[in-house]
């Protein structure tokens, strides 16, 4: 909303349990109903009976509920021409994307999860950009297979717990989960509804954020459990609104994208020392036809000469409460004769084009002049 004209919707899901990539994105393929295929060795899920796997399996999915549909991935998209995205799309009408970087991330190098994640949405925004600019029409929904908990600090070990699984009952165990036969119980572990109940497998999960003990690193990032961060993931509608659609000319005022306004809350007008502290309002929350801008803040002369050092806010703020958009600065005048009342002016700049916004008159009364006493020094 900050960025392009549109009409964006944030709402929530609940995920699959486990809350790991082979349940989560099987659930987001279209199907009636899941289930599982078990091998010696390891274990598929099925949607409707068919893989549910990377690649054409999934895309199959996909063609069998719309033919005019393709899967792809987004570094893909990213890396192409314009040219090069729009063979791949053509004729499409269901495009799934998907983007895995926070999970790879997380799994190869904990440390690294936030930048992931502030990473990862640049990219996505980048994407929506992509897919605004190249078709007319489109609407765009963004969601995840699953969410994750992360510790930043090392655990300690009353943080972990044994399984209590033995191997023949054990379908699979991480560190947030437990699939096993039914029957298996573990005393100490909770039982989740897993598949309908309809496997001859059953769920298990630690309490709270307690992890599993089972062999290997990556202890601080996981998921699979059924914590509020595991289980609950964001639901993004967005569609784009194009200037010459009827939308746009009924509300343009909430899709002009103006800079939101800076202005001086302080009430006093009059300067009596050479450093002082002064307050400012963000006129209006980001969002709803504002952006965010950034501001240069500082005193001039009568001939529009700098007496102050310069401040720079950032005005993004999003809340509708007023009394949280506000911005403190300190100010610092420049060295010289002060000594009589002397005219000046407060001057807000937009820090991107220079333009001045707002210039309010001051007052400065300055008993002494700095440096002529060494109060100052």
């Amino acid at each position: 909303e900050q960025e392009i004209p549109s009409e964006v919707k944030l709402s929530s899901c609940q995920a699959i349990f486990p809350a790991i990539t082979k349940f989560g994105m099987a659930a987001l393929l279209p199907h009636q109903e899941l289930s599982l295929k078990v091998g010696e060795s390891h274990y598929a899920v099925l949607a409707d009976g068919k893989s549910t796997e990377a690649g054409s399996p999934r895309e199959n999915l996909l063609r069998a509920a719309n033919p005019n549909s393709v899967v792809l991935k987004a570094e893909k998209i990213i890396g192409s021409k314009r040219a090069e995205r729009n063979e791949m799309m053509k004729g499409m009408e269901v495009v799934y994307i998907y983007h895995d970087m926070i999970d790879s991330t997380g799994h190869s190098s904990g440390s690294k999860v936030f930048s992931a994640c502030r990473e990862a949405i640049d990219e996505i925004k980048n994407l929506v950009r992509i897919i605004v600019n190249d078709y007319n029409s489109v609407s765009i929904c963004i969601t995840a297979d699953h969410g994750f908990l992360y510790t930043y600090k090392p655990l300690k070990e009353d943080d972990k717990v044994e399984h209590g699984v033995g191997k023949a009952d054990a379908l699979d165990i991480d560190r947030r989960y437990v699939l096993a036969k039914k029957g298996a119980a573990p005393a100490h572990l909770m039982p989740v509804k897993f598949l309908q109940g309809k496997t001859e497998y059953e769920g298990y999960v630690p309490k709270e954020t307690i992890r599993l003990k089972i062999k290997g690193a990556a202890m601080n990032y996981v998921h699979g459990g059924v914590s509020l961060q595991e289980m609950v993931v964001p639901v993004v509608e967005f569609k784009h609104v194009r200037s010459d659609s009827v939308v746009y000319r009924r509300h343009s005022e909430l899709f002009a994208m103006q800079p939101v306004e800076l202005h001086l809350l302080t009430a006093t007008r009059t300067v009596s020392n050479m450093s002082l502290s002064l307050k400012f309002y963000q006129a209006k929350p980001v969002g709803n036809g504002w952006r965010p801008a950034t501001y240069d803040i500082c005193f001039t002369d009568a001939q529009g000469n700098e007496i102050s050092d310069v401040q720079r806010v950032i005005a993004d703020k999003t809340s509708l409460d007023n009394t949280e958009r506000t911005y403190g600065c300190q100010f610092n005048l420049k060295a010289g004769d002060y000594t009589h009342k002397r005219g000046c002016y407060l001057v807000i700049r937009n820090a991107e084009n220079h333009d001045i916004v707002e210039k309010e008159p001051m007052e400065i009364e300055i008993a002494f002049e700095k440096g002529e006493f060494d109060f100052f020094s």
